[in-house]
């Protein structure tokens, strides 16, 4: 008797074109090494364009965690020392083994940015006379000096304010758009707990709602054509309220837009990162003299009159324009995404247009005041 036992469809040939996979063809998933590896190239692929991928993969954040050592390996790579590519950026957070690829800032974030920038600089005008103090604020200076569990992190933060001939950094400034709140928090600890120069970190916190999401996805032909969207075209938006959302033709291209800001400080006991006072709201303003701040927050000086005051109106003013930018950015990416990639009828865009508003950028202004 034969007992070789034929299961059904077991002598069955799979269909034409079609294999079975064995255990050896499946391919293995890849190491978050190869990940961040690969983002970090296409992004700058990307940037150069033409390119199949869609935009909406680089406009976020990307993070993933990886050893101090796949660290080093990856930056002896992609990120040398000559600067010859300026995007993305990243940060590392020894901590927690996290690297977050920032792959490029919204002009969203430059108003506030422009507005501390400011404050500080009008506040050198007012120091007395005679003897020189320096006050410096950069927004593209990198740190990798961190103690303690935070040995081995990287962080560019997104305004840095240093104080005296030494430079020491008395404040540090987050910009979140989009970001989760832990996140910020992290980046707080980082500073004040890695750090024993840093007095106050200000985290500001940016949403949109909804979260964005091309509203081109997966069109047909027809309506393509129904709404006239061409990159030869001069695009037109309309604004809902004071911040939002903006829409053209119905799409919605930047969700409403809420923005809000709070003072982090060294508990001097615990030596821990903690919360001073309340989140403030920054769309309407809500009460805001906790964040007048005065040079002696900083700095050990004869300087406990000097006031830093920001100008709100001014932040307020620039972030409707940095949002109607936001929302030209989409919509030639989502329109280019659909098929080749040319300049717009009313002029290409170009990232970090610059404001004309408060200067930007790194300054240095020699102030006078009396010697102690």
């Amino acid at each position: 008797m034969d007992h070789n036992v034929t299961l059904p469809g077991n002598n069955i040939p799979p269909p034409e074109g079609e294999h079975r996979a064995s255990a050896t063809s499946v391919e293995k998933p890849k190491s978050p090494y190869d990940e961040a590896r690969e983002h970090i190239i296409g992004f700058r692929a990307w940037l150069n364009r033409p390119t199949t991928v869609s935009s909406e993969i680089y406009q976020k954040d990307f993070s993933v965690n990886i050893s101090k050592r796949e660290l080093a390996r990856l930056c002896s790579e992609l990120f040398k020392e000559d600067r010859s590519h300026r995007f993305p950026n990243y940060s590392y957070d020894a901590s927690t083994s996290t690297l977050v690829v920032h792959n490029m800032p919204s002009d969203v974030h430059k108003p506030i940015i422009q507005i501390i920038q400011y404050g500080f600089l009008e506040a050198t005008r007012l120091l007395p006379d005679p003897g020189y103090f320096s006050i410096y604020v950069a927004s593209d200076k990198k740190y990798k000096d961190f103690g303690g569990k935070y040995e081995g992190s990287t962080k560019t933060p997104d305004v840095a304010v240093l104080f005296g001939e030494e430079r020491e950094l008395g404040l540090a400034v987050e910009v979140g758009f989009s970001e989760t709140y832990d996140r910020l928090i992290g980046d707080a600890k980082l500073w004040l707990e890695g750090r024993e120069d840093v007095k106050i970190v200000l985290l500001v916190d940016i949403t949109e709602a909804p979260s964005y999401r091309s509203p081109l996805r997966n069109p047909s032909d027809e309506e393509i054509e129904e709404l006239e969207l061409s990159l030869q075209t001069k695009i037109s938006f309309n604004t809902e309220g004071d911040f939002g959302p903006i829409t053209n033709r119905g799409l919605v291209w930047v969700g409403r837009i809420a923005a809000s800001m709070e003072v982090w400080r060294r508990d001097p006991q615990s030596g821990l990162a903690t919360r001073h006072g309340d989140r403030m709201d920054l769309l309407p303003p809500a009460s805001l003299s906790q964040l007048e701040f005065k040079l002696s927050d900083f700095v050990t000086a004869p300087l406990s009159d000097i006031p830093i005051r920001f100008r709100w109106d001014y932040f307020r003013e620039e972030l409707r324009l940095a949002m109607k930018s936001l929302a030209k950015e989409r919509y030639r990416d989502a329109v280019s995404d659909l098929g080749g990639r040319t300049n717009a009828g009313d002029g290409p865009y170009e990232p970090g247009e610059p404001s004309k508003g408060p200067p930007q950028g790194p300054l240095r202004r020699p102030a006078r005041l009396n010697p102690a």
